[in-house]
């Protein structure tokens, strides 16, 4: 026995922008209505949730269940959750929409070309220009119906879309936007206020939120903007520089600053404070420059003077000022570092062996009346070693004999001081 085929239904929009756009119904199908554009049927009128009712049609059997909003029907609310059996006819409101379910086959539902050109395609929505409503805005509304055929299956669930918070916070961290702040605008739109390196990294971010439909407003300086602000800040106390931006809302201030107290002064007074973006104002001052370049009178400095060598085995190189410098130190006036003391003493200065002798006395024309000087006393113990020693004093060739062979060599010299933890010096 032939099963009898279930009746050819309609669903026709009754009201609203899409008046008079109409959609025929497979014998089981499930449609979501609503002005999300995820919906099956898209409504963009007033009072429309983004998931407002599923509809839900079974052979001759149609139900209706509201979603993320109440519906109107029969004149009372039907709140989401509750489902109802469907009857043909009966309108259904949806915010400022309303629809209804029919027989195809009534004169009442069929549209005016006819049922045959659309039955596999979603049916055109007819135009209706209400009082004031302009003919752009008429253009517009046009009923957006998508046909999917759900037969008894679960609609798959859309994938979460990430918060707002979560995107600026995206931004943030994938285009380093400097002292960034979140804020919502009159409007109820969210603002993003920051600093970036420059005019290309804005419209690089730019062009992020528009391709991605972020919902956001950007108001982001550049490092340019930043520095002329600071320029006109220092213009409008009376100095003149030239501004660059460093990054991490540094800035460089570079001219003639005369008047470092005033300059000082504008770095850290309240307008520049004001500036968004800037972080530190960093100086660069050419008369302090020019002041380094220009050659100085040299002063003559005193040199330390080596008056006496003792060795033994608390040996030391003893200086005028009685300062006794051991092995490994550094002798005074860059005469290196000492590396070694018998009978004489010996230096490594540059990557060579020097010897160390002590300086000649000083002639002294009035001596100090209470006491002898420390000059006559150094004096005197370099005479008392020269007096003592004319005795036994060898001759030229023998003393530059024994003086080759106490000499270290360059080698035993420079690892000596790369061991010695007193010594600073190669």
């Amino acid at each position: 026995m032939t099963a009898k085929p279930a009746t050819k239904l309609v669903l026709r929009i009754l009201a609203g922008l899409h008046i008079g756009a109409s959609r025929i119904l497979g014998d089981q199908e499930m449609l979501l209505v609503g002005s999300g554009e995820d919906c099956d049927i898209v409504l963009s009128d007033e009072g429309v949730a983004p998931h407002h009712a599923m509809l839900l049609r079974n052979g001759d059997s149609l139900a209706l269940r509201a979603i993320d909003a109440p519906a109107g029907f029969a004149g009372d609310p039907l709140y989401p959750g509750d489902p109802i059996e469907l009857q043909l006819g009966a309108p259904v409101r949806l915010g400022d929409a309303s629809f209804a379910v029919g027989d195809a086959s009534d004169p009442k539902w069929m549209p005016a070309d006819g049922l045959d050109e659309v039955e596999q395609t979603p049916l055109n929505a007819r135009r209706a220009v209400r009082p004031g409503l302009s003919r752009t805005l008429a253009g517009l509304a046009v009923l957006s119906l998508v046909s999917a055929g759900i037969y008894a299956s679960v609609r798959p669930a859309a994938a979460p879309v990430p918060s707002i918070e979560d995107q600026v916070a995206a931004l943030v961290t994938t285009y380093d936007i400097g002292d960034n702040t979140v804020s919502t605008n009159d409007a109820g739109m969210t603002v993003l206020t920051g600093t970036v390196p420059d005019s290309v990294s804005r419209a690089r971010i730019q062009q992020h939120v528009e391709s991605n439909e972020i919902p956001i407003r950007l108001n982001l300086r550049t490092g340019e903007d930043v520095a002329a602000d600071v320029a006109e800040v220092l213009r409008s106390q009376g100095i003149t520089a030239r501004t660059r931006y460093l990054g991490n809302g540094d800035v460089e201030v570079s001219g003639r600053f005369e008047d470092q107290d005033k300059l000082r002064a504008a770095a850290t007074s309240r307008a520049m404070i004001d500036v968004t973006g800037i972080n530190r104002v960093i100086p660069r001052n050419y008369a302090d420059e020019d002041a380094k370049s220009l050659p100085r009178a040299t002063v003559p400095v005193e040199r330390t003077r080596i008056v006496s060598i003792v060795g033994g085995d608390d040996s030391y190189v003893l200086a005028a000022d009685g300062t006794r410098y051991a092995v490994g130190a550094e002798l005074p006036d860059d005469r290196g570092t000492l590396v070694a003391i018998g009978k004489s003493a010996w230096a490594l200065v540059d990557g060579k062996v020097n010897q160390v002798k002590p300086d000649p006395p000083v002639e002294v024309d009035e001596p100090a009346a209470a006491g002898v000087s420390g000059d006559e006393s150094t004096r005197g113990i370099a005479t008392a070693a020269d007096s003592g020693s004319k005795s036994s004093r060898p001759s030229p060739a023998e003393a530059a004999k024994k003086t080759q062979e106490a000499r270290p060599t360059d080698a035993v010299a420079r690892q000596f001081v790369a061991a010695n933890p007193r010594t600073n010096r190669m």
